[in-house]
């Protein structure tokens, strides 16, 4: 469900710099945005520790991930599923 943007309400919408966020297209529909109230901002370039996905894989790869999950695709495969079926539960990642 889409939210209507109605005029008099700010709304800030923060991105990073992938190429669908900086096309031309985009940027057309962002000047629309902008006539009724939605900002966009972009994050600096290399902050991995703003984008919750990227504090997710890390945690993923370097913590929860076994080392014989390599041996095969299958392995991978059941191990990350494993994990991100558990995220919540067994596997949670606390900001302390």
């Amino acid at each position: 469900m889409c939210a209507r943007l109605e005029p008099g309400i700010e709304r800030v919408l923060v991105l990073d710099r992938a190429s669908v966020h900086t096309s031309q297209r985009f940027d057309e529909a962002r000047a629309q945005w902008l006539d009724k109230g939605l900002q966009v901002k972009y994050r600096p370039s290399y902050t991995p520790e703003l984008n919750l996905i990227e504090l997710l894989w890390q945690a993923i790869k370097y913590r929860w991930l076994r080392f014989w999950a390599y041996e095969s695709f299958q392995a991978l495969r059941e191990a990350l599923e494993e994990i991100l079926l558990g995220i919540g539960t067994q596997y949670c990642i606390t900001f302390a």
